[in-house]
């Protein structure tokens, strides 16, 4: 048998052994890679994602699914959303200060 040059798994099965080869492409494994970067600050959003074959990453956002094919447009969603963020902590900060001077009153 000729060898791919991917790594194979052997895996036990009742009498037989089982071969498992890795079934992507270098340029699907090269596409998914490109959304690491956008997967780590979603997570850091404490959103749900799943990555989807072949390369695509779904996020979850109220119940609303949302796929993402190209990593430019995740990061455009990610600043959309960070920038949501900062505003709504600025408002609690106005708020909070707002509160702590009536009770200085």
């Amino acid at each position: 048998m000729r060898r791919c040059g991917r790594p194979e798994t052997w895996v036990p099965c009742s009498t037989t052994t089982i071969s498992v080869f890795p079934d992507f492409t270098q340029q699907v494994q090269e596409a998914k890679r490109q959304f690491f970067q956008g997967k780590q600050q979603v997570q850091d959003l404490k959103l749900d994602y799943n990555i989807l074959y072949p390369a695509q990453l779904r996020v979850i956002v109220k119940g609303r699914a949302l796929i993402f094919t190209d990593p430019k447009e995740l990061e455009q969603f990610i600043a959309k959303k960070e920038a949501k963020g900062l505003q709504q902590n600025v408002r609690q900060s106005a708020v909070d200060t707002a509160e702590e001077m009536d009770d200085v009153e």
